[in-house]
């Protein structure tokens, strides 16, 4: 895959460059969006 500046997603707050993933395997989210729940204080906060 040749990645191109059109490639790259960008957002008001944040940026993500498209990457690549072996053919069947899903990629898997660090940090859903939504509320979560802070592992180490137990606080609620909203991920974008």
């Amino acid at each position: 895959m040749k990645y191109t500046e059109e490639m790259i997603l960008h957002s008001d707050s944040v940026y993500c460059m498209p990457f690549e993933e072996p053919r069947g395997k899903d990629v898997e989210l660090s940090l859903g969006y939504g509320e979560q729940v802070h592992p180490t204080t137990g606080e609620k906060f909203f991920h974008h």
